[in-house]
């Protein structure tokens, strides 16, 4: 049955990168999408807070830097595993099979790194809901 289930997974994803647009599988092209977007807003949040070595930094601000920090960090991790299983000549049926294969193996290590990034994220929105509240801003 393991076998019949990786045939079919190498399958599907082989036709899907040999017929994409882009080379890529439509789930890792929405991937890509959102963790742009999140590299974006965590890179204002950021640049938001007073430099590091200013030594004015709160408990929260240290804390919110080292979150951001590390979401970009994840971020860019993802963003270069995603990059490797793009095929940029998609037109050669062996090349799909092959970036398919790779995805295939990938896949939960791609999981894992979301996965990761999700709460990276909730980290995030914790922060900034538990500091408008203490801030009086709700």
């Amino acid at each position: 049955m393991q076998f019949v289930d990786f045939s079919s997974k190498l399958l599907s994803k082989t036709h899907q990168i040999y017929k994409s647009v882009d080379g890529s599988f439509s789930e890792n092209v929405q991937i890509k999408a959102i963790t742009a977007d999140l590299l974006r807003l965590s890179s204002r949040l950021r640049s938001s807070i007073p430099l590091a070595h200013s030594g004015d930094l709160s408990t929260d601000q240290q804390s919110l830097a080292i979150i951001c920090s590390g979401c970009q960090d994840m971020v860019t991790v993802l963003l270069e595993k995603l990059q490797k299983l793009s095929v940029h000549d998609k037109r050669k049926k062996w090349k799909s099979f092959w970036y398919a294969l790779r995805s295939v193996w990938d896949d939960s290590e791609i999981d894992a790194l979301v996965q990761r990034l999700a709460e990276y994220r909730n980290e995030l929105e914790l922060h900034i809901l538990v500091s408008s509240i203490l801030d009086g801003n709700i």
